[in-house]
């Protein structure tokens, strides 16, 4: 009778090296891609909180811009005062951004883009 086992010799090994680089991989990205995303919610959360003080009117529309830019500056993104523009046109208050970022994987270079074009209604606040 001949050995089964000695035939499949092997074939549990190449499955938990590629798990295993599988698994790699996911955490790898997750290192670089999470802590990307919480920075853009941040950033998020610093544009709708300087909306609704702009349209309640209590901060001008410069200081709305550099608070803006501050934050993106404490959060690490490379967010320009090209790529940002904050108007106001009769009860809505629009702000809009845009900046890239470039993130460094072992395979290579994965470059993502963030535009961004928030709305506020003065009615609503």
């Amino acid at each position: 009778m001949p050995n089964r086992r000695s035939q499949n010799r092997g074939e549990g090994k190449i499955a938990a090296v590629i798990a295993l680089i599988v698994l790699a991989a996911a955490v790898h990205v997750g290192m670089k891609f999470i802590p990307m995303r919480v920075a853009h919610g941040k950033l998020l959360d610093a544009v709708e909180d300087n909306a609704t003080k702009f349209a309640a009117g209590l901060v001008k529309e410069d200081a709305v811009f550099d608070n803006i830019l501050d934050r993106a500056d404490e959060l690490g993104i490379p967010l320009n005062e090209a790529d940002l523009e904050v108007q106001q046109h009769s009860s809505v208050v629009s702000v809009k951004l845009w900046y890239e970022v470039d993130l460094e994987m072992v395979w290579g270079i994965w470059h993502h883009e963030f535009d961004v074009d928030q709305k506020m209604d003065t009615i609503d606040i």
